[in-house]
């Protein structure tokens, strides 16, 4: 019996504004959960915050573990369908249906760990028929901080779908590149010399929320990158995102952002040894 299955994992970056701290981020999350807020992600479908494993107080190093519930969202109000007449359902069919409001058709559970220290959130994106897309992951989560946040006393959140890891390099090989469009949002540094500090401590001392920031070449040349340019682009995409407009060695145009390009890191499960919980946690680490 086959007991290996392919799974997808994703990431967001959730970016409080100062003041912050490891503790604000749990925080967050606990309220987020408390507050069982549904979100539409479109006509048809729903989605919260389901369960959230672990402590409250902060505990350095501790991870946060959960559901996304997902599922369907039934409006009565709109027209059934009768299979075995192929036509649309009568009054009368109708009347007979009795589905109580509070019970939502197709869950899909969504697993993620949360690493507060880092600000990132590590998801499965597809696991067999439970799937939930990086940039709807992406709105969903910012709709429901913003919430949390215009409630109770957090500060300001920016949430963004981490990029696949080949993508900003791909962007930045670009064979001309004509304009670059970044926007960055307070990073989290590992250490005080890298490049996200830098950026870090500029977005501190102009006491902003963010930085967007256009570069054009000024002629038909393109742009012309060094290293340092090339680090602060994927710095920046990590914690934003970058466009590149310009075009290719045989003149077809190129306008890409790495808003487009999320990570979607392919992994497999053996569930005779381990979780799929397992395998998220050992990606998030």
């Amino acid at each position: 019996m086959k007991t290996t299955r392919a799974i997808t994992i994703s990431a967001l970056n959730i970016a409080m504004h100062a003041p912050h701290s490891a503790q604000r981020y749990v925080d967050l999350l606990w309220e987020t959960r408390r507050s069982r807020r549904v979100v539409g992600l479109g006509e048809l479908h729903g989605a919260m915050l389901g369960h959230l494993n672990g402590r409250k107080t902060y505990e350095r190093g501790m991870i946060l573990t959960g559901e996304i519930y997902r599922f369907v969202k039934i409006d009565p109000d709109m027209p059934w369908f009768d299979l075995t007449k192929s036509e649309a359902a009568t009054d009368d069919e109708l009347a007979k249906i009795n589905i109580p409001t509070h019970l939502l058709p197709n869950l899909q559970r969504i697993e993620f760990c949360f690493l507060p220290d880092k600000h990132r959130l590590w998801f499965i994106s597809k696991d067999r028929k439970d799937s939930l897309s990086p940039l709807v992951a992406t709105k969903l989560f910012q709709t429901l901080l913003d919430f949390i946040c215009s409630q109770i006393n957090f500060p300001k959140v920016e949430v963004t779908a981490i990029p696949d890891s080949d993508s900003i390099e791909t962007l930045l090989s670009t064979y001309r590149i004509d304009r670059i469009e970044l926007e960055l949002v307070r990073p989290n540094p590992d250490d005080n010399h890298s490049t996200e500090a830098r950026w870090k401590a500029k977005l501190e001392r102009l006491n902003a929320r963010k930085i967007r920031t256009e570069i054009a070449a000024a002629n038909s040349d393109g742009l012309i990158l060094n290293q340092e340019d090339k680090d602060d682009a994927k710095a920046i995409a990590n914690n934003g995102s970058v466009r590149i407009v310009g075009s290719n060695a045989d003149g077809t145009k190129v306008d890409e952002s790495t808003l487009n390009r999320p990570m979607r890191k392919p992994a497999v499960v053996d569930s005779a040894i381990e979780t799929s919980l397992d395998v998220l946690l050992r990606h998030a680490n």
